[in-house]
């Protein structure tokens, strides 16, 4: 008997061996990336000036075309970031604008979400109105991310619904809902409440429900937990396709931060945890995440099975936006107001 057992040592051993050298191969399949810009433009002087920006595309006729939510406009801009024309200026009236958070182009179609002003421009490419949207039920600054027949799926956050995702149609009417809050439904944010929490270092329930959408390249959506380390993959109809924790030494750091400042700002005043600031899909139905780090871009990008594949380090500078189109990765940092862009 124990002849037979010694014998099988070595075999163990090779086993063994064996197991450790995939698990290895399989860590270093995430690929650190260096990032260097090829090209930048942008800041705060001449007529191309930029306030401060809310979101940003590349369009489909090469334009890059930002939501300046500091000056209330729409600003367009050539290839090499020369002025073409804005489009504003602030008011509630056809082409103007109070506070444009969210822009994206389907088919020959901008879709631009005033937060502030509760309704949809839809234009031309060319800056015509089409047509003005108001959504039914409301909502603001919730995550939104459009689908490519016109309608698109926004964020409930919790806030007096018991399903996480909403789903509009084309015409900016609700159709249904899906997803399981992972935090509790509310009826209002109680700031004083959320204090109580974060002394005790737990998470308040109603961060648990924030979230960044994207609408993938495969036509599903990918659903990014802003306060609790959660990826999740829905198809169109809500089916759930995948529910991944994701693990990082720097989601314990932001928790730490988090903590720290709520417990020294005073009264009612109250600092959100966000792991994330912005999401871009890729041309494959992954995505870019935009890690949140005010002193250099970090970006991790996962594969369409939620799989963390590289981790991309670019430009030392407070990045807040991110896109991606034709395998370029564009940026756009919040301090210095200056676009970068990144083959990648």
């Amino acid at each position: 008997m124990k002849a037979r057992m010694f014998s099988h040592i070595p075999v163990i051993c090779v086993c063994f061996l064996l197991f450790l050298s995939g698990c290895q191969k399989k860590k270093s399949k995430v690929s650190d990336v260096l990032l260097e810009p090829v090209f930048t433009w942008g800041g705060v002087e001449g007529e191309s000036m930029i306030g401060g920006i809310s979101d940003f595309i590349g369009s489909s006729e090469d334009k890059t075309i930002c939501l300046d939510h500091v000056l209330c406009r729409v600003s367009f801009f050539d290839k090499k970031g020369g002025l073409i024309k804005h489009a504003g200026p602030k008011g509630r009236g056809p082409l103007e604008f109070i506070q444009p958070s969210y822009i994206e182009q389907i088919k020959d179609t901008l879709y631009i979400w005033d937060s502030v002003d509760g309704r949809f421009q839809n234009l031309t490419l060319d800056c015509k109105l089409i047509k003005t949207l108001i959504p039914k039920p409301q909502f603001d600054y919730n995550s939104i991310a459009h689908k490519s027949d016109g309608g698109f799926f926004c964020s409930s956050e919790g806030f007096r619904s018991d399903s996480l995702i909403q789903v509009y149609d084309y015409n900016a009417e609700m159709t249904g809902m899906f997803g399981r809050l992972e935090g509790d439904k509310v009826e209002y944010f109680d700031f004083a409440d959320a204090k109580n929490y974060t002394k005790r270092k737990k998470i308040p329930p109603f961060e648990k429900n924030k979230v960044l959408l994207c609408y993938t390249s495969d036509h599903n959506l990918f659903v990014i937990h802003q306060a609790i380390p959660f990826l999740k993959k829905f198809r169109e109809d809500g089916t759930l396709i995948f529910k991944r924790k994701l693990q990082s030494s720097v989601f314990e750091r932001l928790e730490s931060e988090f903590y720290a400042a709520n417990d020294s700002l005073p009264g009612y005043a109250f600092r959100l945890l966000r792991y994330w600031k912005d999401v871009a899909p890729d041309e494959s139905g992954g995505i870019y995440l935009l890690l949140n780090n005010p002193s250099k871009m970090v970006v991790h990008h996962y594969d369409k099975n939620g799989i963390l594949i590289e981790q991309l380090t670019g430009h030392e500078d407070n990045i807040s936006l991110i896109y991606f189109k034709d395998n370029k990765l564009w940026a756009y940092g919040e301090d210095s107001l200056f676009f970068y862009v990144f083959n990648v």
